[in-house]
């Protein structure tokens, strides 16, 4: 099988097509990737372009208080702005199979970080990161000091090996190390599964975010209702303040306010903003877009 060499410089994390004169021979490792038109081969070539090329963008969701409307941080939602469109969980899936995923989830991270020199400072920002890539060192050291108060890094258990990967990597020491850094880490997805609870448990997290269908299904049901004071609570007994994504209605909100829920974001806060739209000024983060807490919602 044919192969392609491509070059990684694991200091600044991005993929190097250049020749290597141009490169530092000691920062540079090589990694041989199918070629030859194979299906792998393509998906490989084309993860590594979007890198290059600086193809991986991001869009922010608002996260707002329920209890006052006001925005309070932002959830990354890195996509890649290439024809056709594809999901970004499939060009996960594609970095992960050409062995390029660390590379591709830093250049989706860095691009997300763009926004804080933007937003307010007392905005935080949550990014969903996989566990192999966090207990990797260059993804660490991507978060500087300066800004690592403001990161809120988010773990699914819907990922392969989600619940034991961290522990396997360094026991106790990788969570360890954000969190002695002021890094803040947050649950993804939580549900009544017993993966999503005992991911809740381990993890200890800062923030817990409903898993969507949840929010979906709220007020159809009683079961519904229960099954979501059940997350609540766990989330609420490792200290961790609950997430509902995905709220479209007041009677949403009526309904989580009710359960113990503190933040929400979703079409009735405001739709996900491209980051040329992202603004300083305060006012754009005072309270969600569609409405505000005085009109009844809260």
């Amino acid at each position: 099988v044919a192969t392609v060499k491509i070059h990684i410089l694991p200091a600044v994390g991005v993929v190097d097509l250049r020749p290597l004169a141009v490169a530092d021979p000691d920062h540079l490792r090589t990694r041989d990737l199918p070629a030859g038109g194979s299906a792998a081969g393509e998906d490989a070539a084309a993860v590594a372009k979007a890198i290059l090329d600086g193809a991986i963008t991001a869009e922010f969701e608002p996260i707002a208080e329920l209890a006052t409307g006001r925005v309070v941080g932002l959830d990354a939602r890195p996509r890649v702005a290439t024809l056709p469109h594809r999901s970004y969980d499939a060009w996960l899936a594609d970095a992960e199979g050409a062995d390029l995923l660390l590379d591709f989830e830093l250049s989706a991270f860095r691009a997300s970080l763009s926004a804080l020199p933007i937003i307010p400072e007392d905005l935080f920002l949550e990014f969903e990161v996989t566990q192999s890539t966090v207990a990797e060192g260059r993804f660490r050291r991507a978060i500087r000091g300066s800004v690592a108060p403001r990161v809120v890094l988010g773990f699914s258990p819907l990922a392969p090996a989600a619940a034991a990967e961290l522990e396997a990597a360094d026991p106790g020491g990788v969570l360890a190390t954000l969190r002695a850094r002021g890094i803040r880490l947050a649950a993804r997805d939580a549900g009544p599964g017993f993966e999503s609870l005992r991911h809740l448990s381990k993890l200890s997290p800062d923030l817990a975010r409903l898993d969507p269908t949840l929010i979906r299904s709220l007020g159809q049901t009683f079961s519904s209702h229960s099954v979501v004071a059940a997350v609540v609570a766990c989330a609420g007994d490792v200290g961790a303040r609950m997430i509902a994504p995905g709220v479209e209605s007041e009677e949403q909100l009526h309904e989580l306010r009710n359960l113990g829920v503190e933040l929400v974001q979703g079409p009735i806060v405001g739709e996900p903003i491209p980051f040329s739209e992202l603004q300083p000024e305060p006012g754009m983060w005072d309270a969600p877009r569609t409405w505000t807490p005085g009109d009844g919602a809260w």
